[in-house]
């Protein structure tokens, strides 16, 4: 516990891997895995708007900034487990007992959920953050069991290639629209594009978003070099650009199972969960929230409180 809380310290995240007990875990991936297989057509079709719901599961919106099922707390549900998760295990005393050590943070109130994003259909957008706000304390663990592959391996890294990746982002400009995430090849193509107007050349620039492309990518997809948009991934986005600053996201986490993720998340960050392929291996199923916390504990010489991590 103690490797774990200056682990998080230095860099205000860490994953824990196989987090759940193995008889638990079991149950879960049993559970997912089995709604996946029934409900997605055995060959590539276009998979229904409505499927997946009842069961417990309800669709949230709106769709201009989210669309995925979320799980309710009580009454029968087709994932038993993950209901369980988020019922008793993430509210309980002992969870938060726990976080508070390995965060070195107090939390407070909170606010969780289980949810679905259905390949082919779901996402969340980055929507801006209030700057002036508290840092939060994110906790996500992921259940998606198509997703339960080595650590480290070729595997894991092909996860990304999916789509439903989890990215946060720091704050935009004041003159940046929070719903626009731009690649820094897209920005230096965009910049190119602006000096050549400025001159008054003749020369054309690629649109943001593809007038051909399906109405369904048209609704959620973050606004990006058409060039580059087939193919994006978290990579794409990594690179540090060349005058020294950083255009990447600060972090990217892929889809996963039985991983428990924790995130201190500073005021003015945005996050989004990227839109799940309709060639994914099934759903990307995680539950967890946000707490408030308070101010970390005081030091052992007694000098006052050192207030809310960076």
């Amino acid at each position: 516990m103690e490797k774990l809380s200056g682990q998080f310290e230095a860099a205000s995240e860490i994953v824990l891997h196989n987090f759940l007990a193995p008889s638990v875990a079991d149950k879960l991936k049993a559970e997912t895995k089995g709604i996946d297989i029934r409900e997605y057509p055995a060959k590539p079709a276009i998979v229904p708007q409505e499927l997946g719901e009842g069961n417990g599961w309800s669709l949230q919106g709106p769709s201009s900034k989210h669309r995925y099922l979320t799980l309710a707390r009580s009454g029968e549900t087709s994932t038993p487990t993950m209901q369980d998760v988020l019922t008793n295990l993430l509210p309980s005393e002992a969870f938060r007992a726990w976080l508070g050590v390995v965060s070195s943070l107090t939390p407070l109130a909170h606010r969780t959920e289980a949810r679905r994003f259905r390949k082919g259909l779901d996402y969340t957008l980055a929507n801006g953050e209030d700057r002036s706000g508290e840092a939060r304390l994110d906790v996500w663990l992921g259940a998606s069991w198509w997703a339960d592959v080595p650590v480290g391996s070729d595997a894991e890294d092909a996860l990304l290639e999916e789509g439903g990746w989890e990215c946060y982002l720091a704050s935009p400009e004041e003159d940046e629209d929070p719903a626009v995430f731009q690649s820094k090849h897209a920005k230096q193509a965009a910049e190119a594009s602006n000096s050549t107007e400025s001159n008054g050349a003749n020369g054309k620039h690629a649109d943001a978003e593809d007038d051909e492309a399906e109405g369904e990518e048209q609704e959620f997809e973050l606004e990006i070099n058409q060039e580059e948009s087939d193919e994006l991934t978290p990579s794409d986005f990594d690179s540090d650009s060349e005058d020294g600053e950083d255009d990447g996201p600060l972090l990217t986490q892929a889809v996963s199972f039985n991983k428990l993720l924790l995130v201190l998340r500073d005021p003015g960050v945005m996050k989004f969960v990227k839109y799940l392929g309709a060639g994914a291996g099934g759903s990307r199923w995680d539950v967890g929230g946000e707490w408030e916390i308070g101010m970390l504990e005081e030091d052992s010489e007694g000098e006052g409180e050192k207030g809310q991590a960076e």
